[in-house]
């Protein structure tokens, strides 16, 4: 299975975000974890300009831009409004990923909005990435195949954050619902096709720490307690193996108990917060059959399994009283893909 990328003057390239269901953290370390791409999505408009520079901006974050240039076959960072630094960096890296002969493409304007919060733990940085390298890809008319595209994108979000599972980027690029697993060697992942739409809800709180922060708590953690560290580990890979079926069955009951499971070894990772673990006790006492926070933990989101989508509603409820935003989300079947660019997006 490859994406396919049409050679296009200005494109607007968008890749979705993704909710984790199962295996947090103990992914990085060998153990499989459940991944659902979901409907909201990030859109990097490009036009080619010609000029030797990209400008980035982003509406939605703030005014003002970020100037980027090539040189030696590398994009760096040159000047940015400070709160465009972190995606300008991803960004660049993302760019050099796919732009490694300079007279393909001299400058381009940049426009990236997005459909989700920052820091909300559900993939913005890797869907950002994600479609930089596929509009960029198709500007230059080079038609990346599928793993290729996750195991580029996975060296540019490396880079900027020092960790990369893979697991992000590959819901961003595949869509849809996955199997993932990272061994030494290699990237796997395997659609997963549950009966049933899943009722979720989602809230939201601001994080303390970012992703590579709370990666590199979980690793501190695993340095001073190793065995600990790892059984909590191989219980979170037992999980995920569970629920594999129980997507499949659509046994709501089932994956209500492996997610309040699921929370229950993150919390003891170390990476819940009282106002994650707020969330999940008011979403509960509101009916869920289950809740646990879902991405890296110290703030970000908290995913809930009702019964019915009537019933998910009322939790989006009880989850904004409990200090929540809630987010209607649903999984999506579709990965990135590339546009023409409108007037409108650039």
């Amino acid at each position: 299975m490859g994406v396919r990328l049409t050679r296009l003057a200005s494109v607007a390239a968008s890749a979705p975000g993704k909710v984790t269901l199962f295996g947090e953290h103990a992914v990085v370390y060998g153990q499989p974890a459940i991944v659902g791409a979901i409907n909201r999505r990030v859109t990097v408009s490009i036009q080619e300009t010609g000029d030797a520079t990209f400008r980035l901006r982003m509406p939605d974050v703030g005014e003002g831009e970020a100037i980027l240039r090539l040189r030696n076959g590398e994009v760096k960072l040159q000047s940015s409004e400070p709160r465009l630094r972190m995606a300008a960096l991803l960004v660049s890296a993302a760019m050099s990923q796919v732009l490694q002969e300079p007279e393909k493409l001299r400058g381009a304007s940049l426009r990236v909005t997005s459909e989700m919060p920052v820091g909300a733990g559900l993939g913005t940085s890797a869907a950002l990435v994600v479609a930089t390298i596929a509009g960029f890809s198709s500007l230059l008319d080079e038609k990346l195949d599928t793993k290729t595209m996750v195991e580029l994108a996975r060296r540019a979000e490396l880079s900027v954050q020092g960790s990369s599972s893979g697991m992000d980027v590959c819901a961003s690029v595949v869509g849809g619902m996955n199997l993932f697993r990272r061994t030494r060697s290699s990237i796997q992942f395997k659609k997963l096709q549950p009966r049933e739409a899943l009722p979720v809800a989602v809230g939201f709180t601001p994080r303390i720490l970012d992703t590579a922060q709370t990666v590199r708590k979980v690793a501190e953690f695993r340095k001073r307690k190793r065995a600990l560290v790892d059984a909590i580990f191989e219980c979170i890979g037992l999980v995920s193996n569970r629920a594999v079926q129980a997507l499949r069955d659509s046994d709501l009951e089932s994956l209500g108990e492996l997610m309040n499971a699921s929370h229950g070894l993150l919390s003891a990772l170390g990476i819940s917060t009282r106002e994650l673990d707020e969330m999940v006790n008011a979403a509960r006492g509101a009916g869920a059959l289950g809740a646990k926070l879902t991405g890296a933990g110290m703030g970000g989101c908290v995913m809930s399994l009702a019964q019915s989508f009537d019933k998910a509603r009322k939790i989006d409820r009880a989850l904004e009283l409990a200090g929540g935003h809630p987010l209607k989300l649903s999984f999506s079947p579709v990965g990135v893909r590339v546009e023409e660019a409108t007037s409108e997006r650039m």
